[in-house]
């Protein structure tokens, strides 16, 4: 029931598998090691022990396509001796109507304590989690206490101005997987990435905005509180979501092939 995560430090990953391939691997194991690093953390297992758990996650429960959580649970104080457990989650993938008309977001005032470090804040997040319910949207984009935007609850953010697409400084926010490889994505189309920082007062401003994560990969935002906007029919934002989905294919097709010669 992921009660364990309110003792002591969780460090986590939660990977998304498709065809039973766990996707972005090197990527996640890279984070998960800068989070141990940046808590003082040790994480007992190598990438290729950890990898040998999800895998056999995956064909003892014969489900090739959802989440998967990955925890190091330190309970005491020295952070050297953990649980480890590897689970599925309950997920929320976008539907087809979210990615063709975009969807409905919030403001939150708030921002996690560790935000480069993937770290449990289950108090922070069921606060988020409660306002993302009682609003009836997707998503909450978190305003820290300068006014500027951050990241999402549970994704990074990209807002697009006059062709030029901003998002928050990477100190700031989770060195997102995904936000990665849609920085990747906006580079092979010669779009600029600003990491600069965007006061939410200024959202009038803005053109056109979506999150990236693990769920949701490239998502168009059709409203945040009472802002509407045309995020899903913006040219820029439909190239990206095309190259990101291709990034996908690629990923799998190349990985299935390197698990069948194994």
């Amino acid at each position: 029931d992921g009660s364990f995560l309110t003792s002591g430090t969780s460090l986590y990953e939660v990977i998304r598998a498709i065809e039973g391939v766990p996707l972005f691997w090197d990527e996640h194991m890279q984070r998960l090691r800068n989070s141990a690093c940046l808590t003082g953390s040790i994480i007992p297992l190598n990438p290729s022990e950890i990898k040998d758990s999800v895998l056999k996650l995956i064909k003892t429960n014969e489900v090739d396509t959802g989440n998967i959580k990955i925890v190091f649970n330190y309970p005491a104080k020295n952070n050297t001796v953990c649980n480890f457990i590897v689970y599925f989650i309950k997920h929320s993938y976008p539907s087809d109507d979210d990615y063709k008309n975009g969807v409905d977001t919030i403001l939150f005032h708030g921002e996690r304590h560790t935000p480069e470090a993937k770290v449990a804040d289950v108090s922070f997040l069921d606060v988020v989690s409660k306002e993302i319910a009682d609003h009836g949207v997707y998503e909450a984009i978190l305003v820290d206490g300068e006014g500027n935007i951050t990241e999402g609850s549970k994704s990074n953010i990209f807002l697009l101005q006059s062709n030029s697409i901003y998002t928050a400084p990477g100190e700031k926010v989770l060195g997102g997987i995904t936000r990665h490889y849609v920085m990747s994505v906006c580079k092979d189309n010669n779009l600029e990435v600003f990491e600069k920082c965007i006061n939410y007062k200024d959202l009038q401003q803005i053109e056109a905005l979506f999150i990236s994560g693990t769920s949701p990969k490239i998502l168009p935002v059709r409203r945040i509180d009472n802002l509407i906007f045309n995020s899903a029919n913006h040219p820029i934002i439909r190239k990206l979501m095309q190259g990101y989905n291709q990034i996908l294919c690629d990923y799998v097709s190349q990985a299935k092939l390197i698990y069948s010669g194994l």
